[in-house]
């Protein structure tokens, strides 16, 4: 199955929502669309296919620790808009369930307001798209993906509340001269001279003293003590990308098991969309 998480825009025109953005293709918006909005957000959004074959796509979007279903009806849009009726950002929890191989063009959402939950059928066989209320979801159809509120490592950090922790790439040594391991001694308590692990307010993770294969196993030694300590959040900068000279694409692979198993580890939105993250599955 098909997933993956961006940053889009949202047009509201004529009491809908709507967007240009559908899989990896990314259009320039209509101008009717720009001319016309009334407003216009910028959120995050998990994209999934009812089918991979068909016209059919399911969007949830988060804004302001809300989260909104739109549905993409591409048999007759040629602009491919996603299309949501009146206020959007109602759920606090969104569930999309279809068969085994996302062979069907009918979907099944799981749409929490507060304690009050509602199931609703999601029908593509049709020339139109149709979403009604549901009984309940068949035992035949799994979970494809779950959305519920989440944040991402901020670019900058300068305070932490008293359960927080920065998380930052060090040398062994322990010399925190530059980047996020100087911000981390000066603002947060880092000690001179300690290159692992946990001092102040703050975890160290080495990324200058070797290859993938030797962060890997500092990484699993700071998740094993985020697994030990659910009472801190901790804040992942991007370790290794700076100074260090390793890319996104090597060291977000490391953290795969973020938001899936540790909710109290926070990452940097970059490896949240490398990893293609399905948020609260």
């Amino acid at each position: 199955m098909q997933k993956s998480m961006r940053r889009i825009n949202l047009y509201h025109l004529d009491n809908q929502w709507m967007t240009e953005e559908t899989g990896s293709c990314v259009m320039d918006p209509h101008p009717a669309i720009l001319d016309t909005a009334d407003k216009v957000i910028e959120c995050d959004a998990l994209y999934c296919p009812i089918n991979d074959g068909s016209m059919c796509n399911i969007l949830a979007v988060q804004n302001g620790g809300k989260i909104g279903l739109m549905i993409a009806d591409g048999c007759h849009q040629s602009s491919w808009l996603y299309r949501a009726e009146g206020e959007l950002f109602l759920y606090d929890r969104v569930k999309i369930y279809a068969n085994k191989d996302w062979a069907s063009e009918v979907a099944y959402a799981e749409l929490w307001e507060g304690t009050d939950r509602r199931v609703v059928k999601i029908d593509a066989s049709k020339s139109d798209v149709k979403i009604k209320n549901a009984p309940r979801i068949p035992d035949d159809y799994l979970l494809g993906f779950g959305w519920c509120p989440f944040t991402f490592t901020p670019d900058m950090i300068t305070r932490l509340d008293e359960n927080e922790i920065f998380v930052f790439g060090s040398n062994k040594e322990g010399r925190h001269g530059g980047g996020a391991a100087r911000v981390a001694a000066e603002r947060f308590g880092a000690q001179y001279g300690v290159g692992v692990g946990r001092t102040g307010r703050c975890y160290a993770i080495p990324t200058m003293d070797g290859s993938l294969d030797l962060i890997r196993e500092y990484v699993e030694g700071f998740r094993c003590y985020a697994y030990c300590h659910p009472e801190l959040t901790f804040y992942v900068t991007r370790i290794g990308c700076g100074i260090a000279g390793w890319k996104d694409e090597q060291i977000a692979p490391l953290f795969q098991w973020g938001y899936r198993s540790l909710p109290n580890v926070i990452l940097p939105r970059e490896w949240v969309e490398i990893n293609n993250y399905d948020p609260g599955a």
